[in-house]
């Protein structure tokens, strides 16, 4: 806790927790979160985990953070120029279907694509 500056800490074990263990988390003290005191540091149990119970944490706090002006603007879609060529570079192990009059990485496409008739 200490090298991460936490101010709370939770130690889950498999078994019950030795007197030596207890001693340090009363040593680590308490942390006060308003009007409660709550463990520095609080040993549970991995059994009483399943078993569903928690340990004690402090309740959250609910913020309220303005939004930001600037996420509330429409994004502006860029959409193709049917006037301009697209060339297709795909991915080895993957084919795609090639539309009538686009252009093509010929070092992607499978020897068959390559007809007599020039049509891809």
């Amino acid at each position: 806790m200490n090298s991460e500056r936490a101010e709370l800490g939770i130690f889950f074990c498999r078994g019950s927790a030795t007197a030596e263990m207890t001693r340090i988390a009363a040593s680590a003290g308490f942390h006060r979160i308003g009007s409660r005191q709550i463990d520095r540091l609080q040993i549970f149990p991995l059994e009483a985990w399943f078993k569903g119970q928690r340990p004690d944490l402090p309740a959250p706090v609910a913020l309220t953070i303005p939004k930001d002006k600037l996420a509330a603007r429409e994004k502006r879609v860029r959409r193709p120029d049917p006037a301009q060529p697209e060339f297709y570079f795909g991915i080895e192990g993957h084919e795609k279907q090639v539309r009538q009059g686009q252009i093509v990485n010929p070092d992607v496409l499978p020897d068959e694509a390559f007809r007599a008739d020039d049509v891809a």
